[in-house]
Order: C-alpha cells, then structure tokens, then sequence
C-alpha cells in the first residue's frame, strides 16, 4: 500500500511516499496543490497523513479528500513522538515528511472524519469570539495598572467596544446555528441543562460533533476530563487529566464551576459531597465537568431535555 506524507509550511508542502521513499515540495497555493494530488494520484496513494499547522494544511487536505485518498490530519506531535522512537534526532522538512509517511503506516484506520463545512465556519467564528474574551482579560488586567483617569477613560472605551462586538458575534453565531434545524434542536436539548448557557451549549455542538454517539468515557476522554493512572510495579501516583480539546475543555471549567456552586441542584450536592471529602476546589470542579460532558452526550443520545431527577446515573455516579 501507497501513503503519503505531509509536512506543511505556510509557503511550501514536503511530501515523501513509502515504501518508495520518492520525495519532492510543491508551494502551498491552488497550482502547487493541484499537483501534489495529481502527483499522488498516479503513484497509487492509498492513505494520506498530513501536519497541522494553523489553517495552513487544510486545503490540501480537502484536495486529497475530494481526490477519493484516505486523509489524516496529524498534530506535529504525534510524529515527534514516532520521530523519537525512531532515534531520529534530526529535525527538517524532508526528514518530518518520512516520519509522517512512517506514522500513516503505523496507525491503523479508519481515520477520524473531518468536521462538515459548515461547522468549521461556525467553529472560526467561535474562535473569534474566543480571542475576543482572551483581548478583554488582558486589557481588564491592564485596567488595574493605571490610576490616571485619561488612560483610565481609554481602556474604558476600548473595553465596552470589545463587549458589544462579542455580544454581536455571538448573537450572530446562535443566528447561524439556529438555521440548520439538526443543531437547533440539539442546541435546544443542551440548554434544558442547568448550568449551561448559549455559549457553552454552541461550543459542545461546534467544538464536539461527535457528542451523543459516545460513550461516557469516550465523552470525558475527547473532552480532556478523563483521569490517567499513573501506576508502575508498587508505586501508585496520583491520577491526572490530560489532552483533549483544550478550547473546550476551558469553556465547560467555567460552565461546571458555576453549575456547581449556583444553578445545579445535582451538581451542587456532587461538588459539597468531594469537598467534605477533602477533594480540593480543582478537582472537584473537574469531577463537575466530567459529570457534566456525560450528561450532555447521554441527553444528545436519548434525544430528551433535562428534567430534574435528582439520582439520574450520570450525576449520581
């Protein structure tokens, strides 16, 4: 079998075919995409797997896939990882194309499926609205440095023009979500939860698709909640989250911790219940989250609103 792989720079794309170890670089536009495709096409590519950079992989990755070849969207370390079981210290263009054709060799299908184009322009979208909030910390922070009214009045001014064009947004996205009846009605589900707002509520549906066809330890896991045992012969560590989707994960923190302590019966109950435990205010507001994402994805599932049941599994647990 034929694979591909795709190192991407924002200029130019580095591409080597295994077992062939054929390799060569095509500029990053239209004509140079049109002929990595047609290059791969007649070598008989079967998989594909190509870096994440930015937004800067994503056409010639909807290229290939419109091609009919299998695609992969690969995070650079994945192949760093493969790179250094490898003993490959070396680091350039040509040697992360091997390594990526290596890791498409190495992991098996089927490949996780690309969210639809509409949720990628609404998932920019919220990108935006996140770098809005990111904007407003720092200026609000910056806010505390200054006791001079003139500088004062300034940040004042670029504070609420930053406020009104996020509500803006945001009224827009929730506008743009709601003609699509499919995300309407899950985004309706979502909000009978306690706790959870539009904005949450459209980051699980933007931000997760796959919610309410997994598991409950596949939910926590994607989202990033999910404790990892740290466990070797008679040592037994404390366990910890790790990856995800860290744009989301962040949102539901937030969301959790003011379910828990303010607009959750359940989740009230849960978090005062591992804090008289002697769990710290973090971890029990992880817990919340974990809690929280498996009652999302079992009420995407069951395709019924919230009603509060006090004992209902997901919560009690």
């Amino acid at each position: 079998m034929i694979v591909a792989g795709i190192d991407t720079g924002k200029a130019t794309l580095h591409l080597c075919l295994l077992p062939t170890g054929e390799r060569f670089s095509v500029s990053n536009d239209e004509g140079g995409i049109a002929t990595l495709v047609a290059h791969c096409r007649a070598a008989g590519v079967v998989r594909a797997g190509i870096e994440v950079a930015s937004i800067y992989h994503r056409p010639a990755a909807w290229a290939l896939r419109a091609a009919g070849i299998e695609t992969a969207e690969l995070q650079p370390r994945q192949a760093r990882g493969l790179a250094v079981a490898l003993l490959r210290r070396a680091k350039n263009d040509t040697i992360d194309a091997f390594v990526i054709a290596r890791l498409v060799e190495v992991l098996s299908g089927p490949w996780k499926q690309p969210p639809a184009a509409h949720l990628e322009a609404l998932a920019e979208a919220l990108t935006f609205i996140d770098m809005l909030d990111e904007r407003l910390v720092v200026l609000k922070t910056q806010r505390e440095r200054f006791t001079a009214k003139r500088f004062l009045a300034s940040l004042e001014r670029e504070i609420k023009a930053l406020e009104k064009q996020r509500r803006g947004e945001l009224s827009r996205l929730i506008a743009n979500l709601r003609k699509n009846p499919t995300l309407s009605e899950r985004l309706d589900l979502l909000l009978s939860i306690p706790g959870l707002g539009e904005r949450t509520a459209a980051s699980l549906l933007i931000r997760m698709p796959e919610l309410g066809s997994l598991t409950r330890e596949q939910a926590a896991s994607l989202l990033g909640v999910a404790p990892f045992d740290d466990k070797s012969a008679q040592r037994d560590g404390q366990r910890h989250i790790a990856g995800g989707r860290a744009r989301l994960r962040k949102t539901m923190f937030m969301a959790a911790f003011a379910a828990a302590l303010h607009w959750n019966g359940d989740l009230k109950v849960f978090y005062q219940r591992l804090r008289a435990k002697g769990k710290a205010h973090n971890a029990a507001v992880i817990a919340c989250e974990r809690k929280l994402i498996i009652l999302a994805n079992a009420i995407l599932m069951r395709g019924t609103p919230w009603h509060n049941t006090r004992g209902m599994p997901c919560l009690a647990n």
